[in-house]
């Protein structure tokens, strides 16, 4: 044992001695003549960022302003312009997301022409003119899926009066002294469209809303601002509308009267009117069914 201990002792000291003829020298991990390598890689490598669109600076502002109103309800002075004019009065009362009514009624007795709602679950649509007369609806879940017209939609009535957009996936060009901001969507029954707003980027408004059939390019309905009051806290707000649904052959002037913004609204606009008959016009899957079993019996 004691050999051991020796033998391990001298080989240590050996080592040492060996060791001192070659001394290492560190060398530390920064290079020499740039501060990371990285800078040199060609920008062709890196593609640059994508430059912000001018009209993004309008948008926001336009969204800004959207955002101070969460709910809006107001009496309207209606002109129906069909095979000919008639003048009529009406509601409008709006509380986002998704809560809308739209009433148009006869002008001295007050009876109901025209409904058009949606509350947080259902949307619905009657007309006295429609044959045949009844009160169609569906739920929210359903809206792409329904045989109820893309013209008719509460939701996107109440977005084209209201001034709410949506800039996801959307193309943006110069329209005369308008942005204009296409976006593609789908309507009613699967259908294919355009949505094309028109924003005015020194009042920071929406001016115009169009539905267009993507395949075809024909119109399907317009919303138009074409009178203004002016706001301190909400800048710019719609005084007279404009609307077309252009297959039905229908325009509409409404005249908006003192609205009231940021106000509580009755719960009783947002629920479904007790007519009969009801039509739920969501497509259901034995509808679906029948449709595939005649295109494929062709």
């Amino acid at each position: 044992m004691r050999f051991i201990i020796i033998l391990g002792t001298v080989s240590l000291i050996i080592g040492v001695i060996i060791a001192s003829f070659f001394v290492i020298e560190q060398v530390d991990r920064n290079t020499v003549y740039v501060s990371n390598p990285s800078i040199l890689v060609s920008p062709l490598n890196h593609p640059p960022a994508t430059p912000e669109h001018p009209a993004m600076a309008d948008i926001r502002a336009m969204k800004e302003m959207v955002a101070r109103i969460n709910t809006m309800e107001c009496n309207i002075k209606v002109t129906v312009q069909a095979q000919i004019a008639i003048s009529l009065r009406g509601f409008i009362a709006m509380e986002k997301p998704k809560r809308f009514r739209f009433l148009i009624n006869r002008r001295w007795s007050g009876s109901n022409e025209f409904d058009m709602g949606s509350n947080d679950e259902e949307f619905w649509f009657w007309s006295r003119r429609m044959k045949p007369s009844a009160l169609y609806w569906a739920t929210h879940e359903n809206a792409h899926n329904t045989r109820l017209k893309t013209a008719f939609n509460p939701i996107w009535m109440m977005e084209s009066m209201t001034g709410v957009l949506d800039t996801e996936n959307v193309e943006i060009e110069k329209y005369k002294e308008f942005w204009k901001i296409t976006k593609k969507d789908i309507g009613a029954r699967e259908q294919k469209v355009l949505r094309i707003t028109l924003l005015d980027p020194k009042k920071k408004v929406v001016v115009a809303s169009y539905v267009v059939d993507e395949m075809t390019g024909k119109p399907i309905s317009t919303s138009e601002v074409i009178d203004w009051r002016q706001s301190d806290e909400f800048g710019y707000i719609a005084k007279t509308l404009k609307i077309i649904w252009h297959n039905e052959n229908i325009a509409l002037r409404l005249e908006l009267q003192e609205p009231k913004i940021n106000q509580p609204v009755e719960s009783k606009h947002w629920l479904m009117p007790n007519r009969t008959p009801k039509v739920d016009i969501a497509i259901k899957e034995v509808d679906i069914a029948k449709k595939l079993s005649k295109s494929s019996a062709k």
